[in-house]
């Protein structure tokens, strides 16, 4: 075969790459299938509420087996075999666990609920949540009271002996408080834990981050990964969940990359089969046509900024331009790439909020961090430890959200109402520039959008909403994805829309070609070498910002 026209050698190889790992993906449906002897009604346990989908008995099963130890040993040693491991690389004994992959809506929170249920005589149960605030209520919902014996181990009130802790069935606490309980009393860390679950679990996938380092020194005798990315961008994604897992010897980066990665590139008939073979050994993945719901359908809104939106949009882009030309210093290109990330920050917040901050701030960009994922306070760049999370998926320290949503200067809602109010932007130019967040013209064009909703549609419960509005055009197109998902998920009875805000003639539109640009490539990766990288990571910052073209 030969590459298609426009694409190069290299790119064309990781595409090919890259859509035999969405393939294996796709395969991971067949992992497992329940006994034809098996009594589906056995696994539907008496105190979950919630009538459990076949998909979801399915995976309890899976579940079930991959705790079974003979059955676990005997599934790594043919593992083993397949993969041609030599004696002094291979591990006797297997981890009991897995991942449950099944696609954002197919209820694997609830299905890994069911499956402690099943268990709950004689264990001991931490599991991890992403959410903290509303998702345990919603959760236990679907239960019988007393079902379970839950505590949430969260804030500063959270119990400061393992004592009070392992009198419970279940323990809920987020990956902050995981992260900081870790690196202070060590309470989680103490305990021996009969089974480990993360929800969300892609948010492990950073090795370097405290979140994982304080997951995977978790002592568990089975240990469950629930995400629907398991590789979000990279295949390490993987290897950090088998890290996790303790799923040794493929935990090992070197015996991934020997067996794993390196025959991905060999130029022979089937090189997935490696991979493959290890995935459908501890993984099971359902697609989101299992949900059988129409598609969302897709409204473009585009957004044009006022004149002086405008003004201070150019001001930034200039002042960034100045800035890149000075960076001569021996670390240039370190400060080149802060200063480019730091400029697109606040060219994006201009866009959603129309921060009208002094000028004056905009001279000498401040140096931000090194990776947009991993961003500070949206407007002052401080280091707050209680960010607040709004629309546009930037966090804001305590002090800078308050500012934001603090009245009476933006659109408001009613107190009781199930409508929004404008507020006046005629009223609101009567603020000093500074002052004036929260009235920009997409804030405004939301508020509108929001007012056009019958009022049943504005409910924090999400399978209830089918409106979904993308604020602004993200930087890993999957994000958007998982948003919609939280809308297209069981339980929806409505078509959903989902609305896409993107500002003419701003970074926004440029966001969003690089994501068409990036979806005729390679998905999924291999590890490219740091230097590759940062050099990816600049050009791209480029093209937003069409340094080259100015």
């Amino acid at each position: 075969m030969t590459p298609l026209v426009g694409i190069s050698e290299s790119d064309y190889r990781a595409k090919t790459i890259s859509d035999e790992v969405e393939r294996i993906l796709e395969s991971l449906e067949n992992t497992y299938e329940l006994d034809a002897n098996k009594n589906v009604a056995d696994l539907q346990p008496a105190s979950v509420l919630t009538p459990l989908k076949r998909h979801q008995i399915v995976a309890i099963s899976f579940m079930m087996q991959r705790e079974d130890k003979a059955i676990a040993d005997r599934s790594h040693r043919e593992l083993q075999n397949f993969l041609k491991l030599p004696s002094k690389e291979r591990i006797s004994l297997a981890p009991m666990g897995g991942v449950l992959a099944d696609a954002m809506g197919l209820g694997k929170t609830l299905t890994m609920l069911s499956g402690i249920v099943l268990s709950v005589a004689d264990a001991r149960v931490f599991a991890s949540q992403n959410l903290g605030g509303s998702r345990g209520n919603q959760t236990f919902r679907h239960l019988k009271s007393g079902s379970l014996k839950a505590l949430r181990f969260h804030s500063s009130n959270r119990p400061k002996l393992a004592a009070a802790v392992v009198d419970h069935d279940v323990v809920l606490t987020t990956y902050a408080t995981l992260a900081a309980d870790s690196k202070g009393y060590r309470i989680l860390q103490e305990i021996e834990w009969y089974r480990v679950i993360l929800d969300e679990a892609h948010w492990i996938r950073n090795q370097n981050s405290d979140q994982f380092r304080a997951a995977q020194s978790l002592v568990a005798e089975r240990r469950w990964c629930a995400t629907g990315t398991p590789i979000q961008n990279r295949l390490n994604d993987f290897i950090s969940l088998l890290k996790f897992l303790h799923f040794q010897p493929f935990a090992v980066g070197s015996v991934f990359e020997k067996y794993v990665l390196k025959p991905l590139v060999e130029d022979k008939l089937d090189r997935a089969a490696n991979l493959r073979a290890l995935m459908r050994s501890v993984c099971l993945r359902r697609g989101d046509s299992y949900l059988k719901l129409d598609a969302p359908q897709y409204e473009e809104v585009t957004v044009e900024l006022q004149p002086d939106e405008r003004k201070l949009y150019n001001d930034v882009l200039q002042r960034c331009i100045r800035d890149i030309d000075k960076a001569v210093s021996t670390d240039a290109s370190i400060k080149k790439y802060s200063i480019l990330f730091t400029a697109i920050l606040k060219l994006r917040r201009l866009c959603n909020h129309g921060t009208f901050f002094p000028l004056a701030q905009t001279s000498g960009l401040a140096l931000g961090p090194l990776d947009p994922e991993e961003a500070n306070c949206g407007l002052c760049s401080g280091d707050d430890q209680d960010k607040i999370g709004l629309l546009d998926n930037f966090d804001f320290c305590t002090e800078c959200g308050r500012s934001l949503v603090e009245p009476p200067r933006g659109p408001k809602k009613r107190s009781g109402r199930g409508t929004y109010k404008k507020a006046s932007l005629k009223a609101a130019a009567a603020y000093p520039p500074d002052l004036q967040y929260g009235h920009s013209t997409k804030l405004a064009l939301i508020v509108n959008n929001l007012e056009k909703a019958p009022m049943g549609s504005k409910r924090l419960n999400l399978t209830a909403a089918n409106n979904v509005h993308i604020v602004e055009p993200q930087w890993n197109p999957s994000i958007e994805q998982q948003a919609i998902a939280r809308a297209v998920r069981m339980g929806q009875t409505r078509l959903v829309t989902v609305f896409r805000y993107m500002t003419r003639g701003t970074v926004e539109e440029n966001i969003l070609e690089l994501q068409r640009k990036k979806s005729n490539l390679a998905k999924f990766t291999l590890d490219d070498g740091p230097e590759d990288e940062k050099s990816g990571k600049m050009e791209d910052l480029k093209f937003v910002l069409e340094i080259d073209k100015k």
